[in-house]
């Protein structure tokens, strides 16, 4: 018997370049893998400019038009938002919603006899109010805060009869407990990474990777160059996509740090195996684990913080840094420390932990048994 699934996202999954797109479209992939019907749902300014490439592993694909300047807005319900939830209301195939940034037409299917599952990428509520209390001017405070009450106000109106799935154990718990929902589960990042590639002996820098335009990414990058990097003089590469004056800026204020811009897969797969230290901190619950898992699996040393780690299971494979000062003494530590066999059979069992129940055979689970 045909097994049919609704996979609904903001924007098209294609290409593969930032953290969600890979999360999603290796759920694809892996979906596919199991003999799943998969009739695709996203949202887009040109309905008329859809990738072949997802043709392959999709039954079908139903783009609807959109303005991306609502991005990741549920509080918006749009007529293409109507359209899809009738789409979605022709049969009774389970839906897989992938971020709550699409769930505008949620309500409108929550009450039919299917099963819904949201991947949740973020605590989105949690999140900006961390940026309200981080970023911006006053107006700008104002503005985000406004926006804080009106996802806590959402979320708190959420479907109890769904399940709402969290990459990160910790926010699963915080989520049930804030919003009293009964079917809160945690369930690890789909991506493309078989095994531990890892290699062993001395790379010649330290890198920073990820989507430099994000406001945490930046902050991130800016905190290195500005009070670890400022007073040491290890080599440390930062690269990745849209980065910003302020980053430009500093990279260039010493010799011994530079900037690579929007460097493509293949180039940040050669620096992350390059590296003899990826270091990626967090500041916030925007969770960097695709790019910690990325790095654990191909790179030698890591090092991050406990925001970062908490709730995952990797922080045993990674150097853990409380304060720029932690930092400096574990970089200073590391550089000339060769990467050795024994660090890659440990990632090699933390690996096989985490895949002893490959996510796609619990989500296959949730959504057809």
């Amino acid at each position: 018997m045909s097994r049919h699934l609704h996979i609904v996202c903001w924007g098209v999954p294609w290409p593969v370049d930032n953290s969600i797109s890979i999360d999603i479209f290796y759920t694809i992939e892996a979906l596919h893998k199991q003999s799943i019907k998969i009739h695709l749902h996203y949202f887009c300014t040109d309905p008329n400019c859809h990738p072949t490439e997802l043709n392959k592993y999709c039954e079908s694909v139903h783009p609807y038009h959109s303005n991306l300047q609502k991005k990741g807005n549920p509080l918006i319900t749009c007529n293409s938002s109507n359209e899809m939830a009738a789409a979605l209301s022709n049969d009774n195939y389970p839906v897989l919603f992938e971020g709550i940034g699409c769930t505008a037409a949620l309500k409108q299917i929550a009450d039919l006899n299917k099963k819904i599952i949201v991947r949740m990428y973020n605590d989105e509520c949690r999140y900006h109010n961390h940026l309200t209390k981080s970023y911006g001017s006053f107006f700008q405070k104002m503005n985000l805060n406004r926006r804080t009450h009106e996802i806590k106000k959402y979320e708190d109106s959420l479907p109890k009869n769904c399940l709402y799935a969290f990459s990160n154990s910790d926010d699963a718990v915080y989520f049930r407990e804030d919003h009293q929902l009964p079917t809160v589960c945690s369930l690890p990042v789909f991506d493309p990474f078989e095994t531990v590639a890892s290699k062993t002996g001395l790379g010649n820098f330290c890198l920073y990777h990820g989507d430099l335009s994000d406001p945490d990414n930046e902050k991130a990058a800016i905190w290195l160059l500005t009070k670890v990097f400022n007073e040491i003089s290890t080599p440390l590469v930062i690269a990745g996509r849209q980065p910003g004056r302020q980053i430009r800026k500093l990279a260039e204020l010493y010799s011994h740090t530079c900037l690579i811009v929007d460097p493509s897969q293949g180039e940040m797969e050669d620096l992350i195996g390059k590296a003899h230290i990826n270091v990626l901190p967090s500041f916030s619950n925007k969770r960097p684990e695709l790019k910690l898992v990325h790095a654990i699996l191909n790179g030698r040393h890591c090092i991050t913080n406990d925001t970062a780690v908490s709730g995952t299971a990797l922080e045993s494979a990674c150097h853990v840094g409380k304060n720029a000062n932690a930092f400096k003494s574990i970089i200073l530590q590391l550089y000339h420390q060769p990467f050795e066999q024994e660090e890659i059979d440990l990632r090699k069992r933390i690996f096989l932990s985490i895949k002893e129940e490959a996510p796609v055979n619990k989500l296959v689970k949730w959504l057809f048994d």
